[in-house]
């Protein structure tokens, strides 16, 4: 049997780990199946995660039929795994790393690289919001905060316009009446990203594109949101983002699947995602080439 481990939340705080078992049945077929919800007894560690898996699989008398385990990517969890678990587990080969994970910090280190992202820029325009509203996600102190005009990116910029709408009622229904106005879908929800939610940026970013308009409206009538209004040039990078992303939601959509067995599919698909971004790489150097030659910059 394999099985998978997720380190989970609730929106109380609490922690909890899921212990989902995979194998074939006697009819040939899949099956994917929770095996147990337990709770967290503190921080998400190694020693944690083996701890709890050790005495499930005890609970529940298949100790001896571990084929492979999926958890995420710290070293410790390897050693721990290894250290609690019977001898004849192979943790260095029997532990597999979750790949979706592994996409997950490659984009968000280009991201970084882009200057597009990071998560001192999220805290400093949440720490902003904090007078306007009830809740907030992210706490960082004041005097730990970076100035936000000197980080405010395109992408930035939006999440706080995002932050904004889901944070304030008054707001929210003046986005309401702006997307009326400008004949764009008013009943979408605004979306944040999030470093620990994979894709979230991209789907941040296809809300902002749908809405266009109705931000562009919004910016220039709500004060608070004048100096977060996102320039056409702006839009136009949000635009090349999103379809460079892309390509990375639909490789972590489908190694997230849970009715079919994704293990074989990583190397071939992580080899058609570094042929596509050699690809929109050399289209770019040509692009700037071509450009500087004809003296556009």
């Amino acid at each position: 049997m394999s099985f998978t481990i997720d380190g989970l939340t609730s929106i109380a705080g609490r922690s909890y780990y899921g212990v989902t078992i995979h194998y074939i049945d006697n009819e040939w077929k899949y099956q994917s199946v929770v095996l147990d919800f337990i709770p967290s007894r503190g921080r998400h560690t190694g020693e944690d995660i083996a701890t709890i898996f050790h005495e499930c699989l005890l609970e529940y008398g298949i100790i001896d039929k571990i084929q492979g385990i999926t958890v995420d990517n710290a070293t410790a969890n390897t050693y721990e795994l290894g250290k609690q678990l019977p001898p004849h587990f192979d943790s260095d080969n029997q532990h597999f790393r979750c790949f979706a994970h592994i996409l997950n910090f490659g984009v968000q280190d280009l991201l970084k690289t882009l200057a597009l992202h990071c998560e001192s820029d999220t805290n400093a325009q949440d720490q902003q919001y904090e007078d306007y509203a009830d809740e907030t996600e992210d706490e960082e102190d004041e005097e730990s905060a970076p100035n936000i005009a000197d980080s405010r990116t395109s992408v930035t910029k939006l999440r706080s316009i995002s932050s904004k709408i889901k944070r304030s009622e008054i707001v929210e229904k003046k986005f309401q009446s702006a997307c009326e106005a400008a004949s764009v879908p008013s009943n979408l929800n605004a979306i944040l990203n999030c470093l620990t939610r994979w894709n979230s940026t991209h789907d941040m970013i296809g809300f902002g594109l749908k809405v266009r308009a109705g931000i562009d409206i919004l910016c220039s009538s709500v004060t608070e949101l004048n100096d977060f209004q996102i320039t056409a040039n702006e839009w136009q990078v949000l635009e090349k983002l999103h379809k460079f992303l892309i390509n990375f939601k639909l490789l972590s959509t489908k190694l997230g699947g849970d009715k079919y067995v994704t293990l074989p599919l990583v190397i071939v698909s992580f080899n058609l995602l570094l042929d596509k971004i050699e690809s929109m790489v050399k289209q770019m150097r040509n692009l700037i080439d071509l450009k500087w030659m004809k003296g556009s910059f």
